[in-house]
């Protein structure tokens, strides 16, 4: 998703954003659909961030993941 459609997102779809889940800056999350019924499924992706690793002066390796869930109450 890029950066234009996650504003599209930010004012079409009802949310809260920034919520901390931890004592550092970063460690935030976002929710999307805060009008939905409670009865509702949840999408939730976890973005696990991006890092870079400096091995001496030549070698960079980057890593980054994600997980992706879909939540139904039966």
């Amino acid at each position: 998703m890029d950066k234009g459609e996650t504003q599209r997102a930010k004012t079409e779809i009802p949310n809260e954003t920034d919520i901390s889940y931890g004592d550092a800056p970063r460690q935030k999350y976002d929710l999307y659909g805060t009008d939905l019924p409670e009865d509702s499924s949840i999408f939730l992706w976890i973005h696990g961030g991006y890092g870079k690793f400096h091995f001496g002066l030549t070698l960079q390796l980057s890593v980054s993941f994600s997980c992706l869930c879909v939540l139904t109450n039966n």
